[in-house]
């Protein structure tokens, strides 16, 4: 039982992280607030086999309404302590001045075990987020690839609530190199700038760290309410570039660390066949 939690624990330890890459300028840290307001169904095929579909809401103090993501997937039971899954988003992401969409697919791989009325589960998930044409390929992938690791302990005690804590690591796998950067000529001005000229897409770095505290209420045989408090720690690398890649010399690469607190609340009806 214990030697699945043991591989799936090793993964991340697999994955190098480096240092940030040429000199950066590290900004001063921010602080922001969301709430998030989620529903969603569950469709038992099996006692191993599950469907899922979900639409979440994300708000922040900055400019209200920030993300919409809606979610169907699937997970399977292979046996009492190992489970695995996969699901797709669509993404739309909200800013002052404009709206983004993106796809996104997942898979995961969970392993559990039992002492008492406590579960301890540790998750690996490769995520994959296609961005589309309107992204600037000199200061981040068009499909961002990324490995998600949760550990999370829970109380499954007898009676309404199942109280839990996790702390959960994402690691981005394919973030632009700065190891192409040459410092070349511009025509127009005769000015010497830094340039991006082939990009590489092979940096793998830790760039966000979550903590989340929560309960799961039972509020009926087949509806459940997960009320939780979510902690993000965000570090990551950002690249001034425009869409030829020349990069701003003076700030070409800046990190923001970034405090994201966010209460939220998501409703589940499950059906059984």
């Amino acid at each position: 039982m214990k030697l699945p939690l043991t591989l799936l624990a090793a993964l991340p330890l697999l994955l190098p992280i480096p240092a940030l890459g040429q000199d950066f300028t590290q900004l001063d840290p921010t602080l922001s607030y969301g709430a998030r307001i989620a529903g969603g169904l569950n469709y038992k095929l099996s006692s191993d086999l599950e469907l899922s579909a979900e639409q979440e809401l994300r708000f922040n103090s900055a400019n209200l309404f920030e993300k919409s993501y809606t979610t169907v997937g699937a997970e399977y039971k292979i046996t009492d302590f190992l489970k695995v899954g996969a699901d797709y988003s669509f993404i739309v992401k909200n800013s002052e001045t404009e709206t983004k969409l993106r796809n996104r697919v997942e898979g995961f791989v969970t392993g559990s075990v039992r002492f008492g009325f406590f579960k301890l589960s540790l998750r690996e998930k490769l995520q994959l987020t296609m961005k589309g044409d309107s992204t600037n390929t000199f200061q981040s992938p068009a499909n961002a690839l990324s490995l998600k690791s949760r550990l999370k302990l829970e109380y499954n005690a007898p009676g309404a609530l199942d109280p839990y804590f996790s702390i959960e690591t994402r690691h981005a796998l394919n973030d632009v190199s700065t190891d192409g950067w040459t410092y070349l000529k511009n025509d127009d001005n005769g000015r010497y700038y830094w340039w991006i000229t082939d990009p590489q897409y092979d940096f793998r770095y830790m760039n966000r760290i979550r903590t989340t505290i929560g309960t799961d209420w039972k509020v009926a045989k087949r509806q459940n309410l997960n009320l939780y408090l979510i902690c993000d720690y965000d570090y990551s690398r950002q690249i001034d570039t425009n869409r030829e890649g020349r990069v701003k010399r003076s700030a070409g690469l800046t990190v923001q660390p970034s405090w994201t607190f966010a209460l939220g609340v998501a409703y589940t009806f499950t059906i059984k066949r």
